[in-house]
């Protein structure tokens, strides 16, 4: 368990990102086009956020602490990754 500050604030992300992940598996298997939209909605702001904050509490964190902050960060790049393919990649139909 992480002991400063960002540390525990990548505990809470990591906690959101499950809450967001349950979200879209909602949508993918009732709604799979809403669940496209969750991914645009969300992908940018969080995963920058994540991106960051997951890196700053790497930093502040030392020893087997830093895992947390690495997940979160990890996440972060997967969720950016994620949106630029979902934005860029697809073809509506054009």
């Amino acid at each position: 368990m992480p002991k400063t500050i960002p540390g525990k604030i990548t505990t809470v992300l990591l906690l959101l990102f499950f809450v967001q992940f349950a979200i879209g598996g909602y949508y993918l298997f009732t709604a799979p086009l809403m669940a496209l939209v969750v991914i645009l909605a969300t992908g940018l702001i969080m995963g920058l956020i994540f991106l960051i904050i997951g890196t700053i509490g790497a930093v502040f964190e030392d020893g087997s602490r830093k895992t947390v902050p690495l997940i979160v960060a990890g996440i972060g790049a997967v969720e950016l990754i994620l949106f630029l393919s979902v934005q860029f990649g697809f073809s509506f139909g054009g």
